[in-house]
């Protein structure tokens, strides 16, 4: 469900440019950083990123190696960015293309330092080291 949220009208022309996206227009948009790949906690209006990846991000490319199957693809913990997923605002960071492309440029950029990431087998629980080190938090609209 999308969030009310109050846009400005370039903003609300951008999600309509958006709503009529092809599907290779859409995906052009991503700038391919992996982070919606993380697994992540959401808590109210913040997410908590953990230093483990879905087991099919190859973290050198920031490139799923399923890409094509990835929603089909049985194991796999992707699920598809969508509009209302960028404008309800939880699950990609601020920093998404498909987020700036609406808002404009995120205020600061994140680098996240992928030597701290490591892949997750589904299945295996999640501990408390597996959180970021320093929590790294995006505060969202």
């Amino acid at each position: 469900m999308i969030k009310p949220i109050k846009l400005t009208d370039t903003q609300r022309m951008r999600v309509e440019e958006m709503k009529r996206m092809t599907p290779q227009e859409w995906d052009a948009l991503c700038k391919n950083c992996g982070i919606c790949c993380l697994y992540k906690a959401s808590t109210g209006n913040q997410v908590v990123y953990l230093s483990k990846c879905c087991k099919y991000l190859n973290k050198d490319t920031k490139q799923c190696e399923i890409y094509a199957d990835r929603l089909t693809h049985r194991g796999s913990c992707c699920e598809k960015v969508t509009l209302n997923v960028v404008l309800d605002g939880e699950l990609v960071p601020r920093t998404c293309e498909y987020v700036e492309y609406i808002y404009g440029p995120a205020p600061e950029q994140i680098n996240l330092d992928w030597s701290m990431v490591t892949k997750h087998e589904p299945g295996t629980p999640m501990t408390p080291k597996d959180f970021i080190q320093e929590s790294v938090l995006w505060n969202h609209r």
